[in-house]
Order: structure tokens, then sequence, then C-alpha cells
């Protein structure tokens, strides 16, 4: 278990394979999609392996290129606040906000 696993403070629901979790402090890290140095609280890990950590912007991405199959409501709120133009667009199975 990566050190960096010990600092969450919150996890949200899991979204696919992935899981948002807030951190304690900002951290560095490197996002596996963007493969840009990131520095963030919140942060994305795929398939429960943090050597496999996604940032806010591609997480989002991912969501949305995989259809946002889930409603806007389960989407957190700080992802909301950092993407209103896109969630306000996400649209769920049911064509329900």
């Amino acid at each position: 278990m990566s050190d960096l696993s010990k600092q969450v403070i919150k996890r949200f629901p899991e979204q696919g394979d992935m899981q948002l979790v807030s951190l304690r402090a900002v951290t560095k890290f490197e996002c596996s999609h963007c493969q840009t140095t990131k520095h963030a609280k919140v942060l994305a890990v795929v398939s429960g392996d943090w050597n496999r950590l996604l940032c806010n912007g591609c997480y989002e991405k991912t969501l949305t290129e995989n259809g946002g199959n889930s409603p806007r409501t389960r989407i957190p709120a700080v992802l909301r606040a950092t993407f209103p133009v896109i969630t306000l667009l996400r649209v769920d199975t049911k064509g329900e906000l």
C-alpha cells in the first residue's frame, strides 16, 4: 500500500474502475493518463492501484468518454465546482439532471 493512501481523508463512490479520493494536503503526483506532474488534494485511483493516479481533468474526461453513465448527483461537489459547464451538460440514462 502506498504512503499516499494513508493520507486519504475521504473516498467518493467508485465510478467504474476509478475512485476519487480527497487527501489531507496538496500532494505532488504524476497523472498516469496525461503524464503531467500535478499538485492536488483530490485525485482518482484506478483499479485500487496507487501507481495509477488520475488528475481531476483526466478523471472527468474519462467519465465523459465512457458515456457519463452515472447521474450528476453522484459526481462529487468538488468536481462540479471545477467543471461546471461539463457537469451541467451531463444527463443520466433517464434524461434527468
